[in-house]
């Protein structure tokens, strides 16, 4: 099939396509079916410009983002009834470590999978560890580091 510059196509996730005049592949719209079957991870970092940097990517992977600045509007956000898959935290914070944070969440939350990151992989990785549902990412990283994380920690089964 052929699809030329400006025609729209839906495909079976019910999310529209079109293709710009460059010949790029844009998101027109989504469906709510594929909306509700989106994974949404709150992302908590008190840097606004990781935080912000962070979220974009992952929106643009297909992925509902909660963006929280502290470990106190992380808690907020948790206590609300809608999902949550998946939680990426930094661990070094003001306040709360995000550790910490993932311990407290993790009582009403117990199937939210939890991805810390911190440029200091040395001092936390037994905090880390004594959580069954996380796993670790040092910082710097790249986006398809950070991606495949994410997927394997969505994908693979945990017991």
């Amino acid at each position: 099939m052929l699809i030329e510059a400006g025609s729209q196509v839906t495909i079976a996730s019910g999310a529209a396509w079109g293709i710009s005049s460059a010949g790029e592949l844009i998101a027109m719209s989504t469906s709510k079916e594929a909306e509700a079957n989106l994974r949404t991870i709150l992302l908590v970092d008190d840097n606004a410009g990781v935080r912000e940097v962070a979220a974009e990517l992952l929106r643009g992977a297909g992925y509902r983002i909660i963006e929280a600045d502290s470990a106190e509007s992380a808690l907020a956000a948790a206590a609300n009834d809608g999902p949550i898959d998946l939680m990426i935290a930094d661990i070094v914070m003001k306040g709360m470590r995000g550790t910490e944070l993932g311990a407290a969440i993790s009582q009403t939350r117990p199937s939210m999978e939890i991805l810390y990151v911190s440029g200091y992989p040395d001092e936390y990785a037994s905090e880390v560890e004594q959580q069954v549902r996380a796993r670790f990412l040092q910082k710097p990283f790249t986006a398809p580091a950070l991606l495949t994380a994410i997927g394997k920690l969505l994908t693979e089964p945990r017991l």
